[in-house]
């Protein structure tokens, strides 16, 4: 018997889900599997600080079932500021980032373009992940990750300069 406030030992298989935004918990019919896959883009070549840029998030079912309560948690680097977060479909909380999609059908996509202001210069690392009510039978593909080089545009030669 598992309580609430026990440890959970390296090698546990996860039996359910926690929902980050309603800390409800649930677990998964037995059988019901849905392959979520998650890739980040964002722009190519350099960025200059002050300016908007996006990322894209894309969120796969690759089934065989359809997946429900599907949430992505896109962990903004300290060094941006959120403008928005819009998905193709359900709803996000700006204020922790993460983003609800409801249900996603088995070979169904769903996106969410995350607009962001860069403050410094330098790379900076987003990271977003997926998960689901759905019991995943491959887990390796819910995270994805993206760097971007952010340049300084200045009228003095910086260490980064743009350009």
């Amino acid at each position: 018997t598992w309580r609430l406030n026990d440890p959970v030992t390296e090698g546990a298989q996860t039996l359910g889900h926690l929902n980050p935004q309603t800390q409800e918990f649930t677990i998964p019919f037995v059988g019901v599997q849905a392959d979520l896959s998650i890739v980040k883009t964002g722009p190519s070549g350099r960025q200059p600080t002050g300016r908007n840029m996006n990322w894209t998030i894309t969120v796969t079912n690759n089934g065989p079932d359809d997946a429900s309560n599907v949430v992505v948690t896109d962990t903004l680097p300290a060094s941006v500021d959120l403008v928005h977060m819009m998905p193709s479909q359900g709803t996000c909380l700006h204020h922790n980032q993460v983003c609800d999609l409801g249900s996603l059908a088995s070979g169904a996509t769903a996106t969410i373009d995350v607009e962001v202001i860069p403050r410094q210069a330098g790379t900076i690392t987003n990271t977003a992940t997926v998960t689901a009510q759905t019991a995943d039978p491959i887990g390796g593909n819910n995270t994805s990750s993206v760097d971007t080089s952010i340049c300084r545009i200045t009228s003095r030669r910086s260490s980064i300069p743009c350009g």
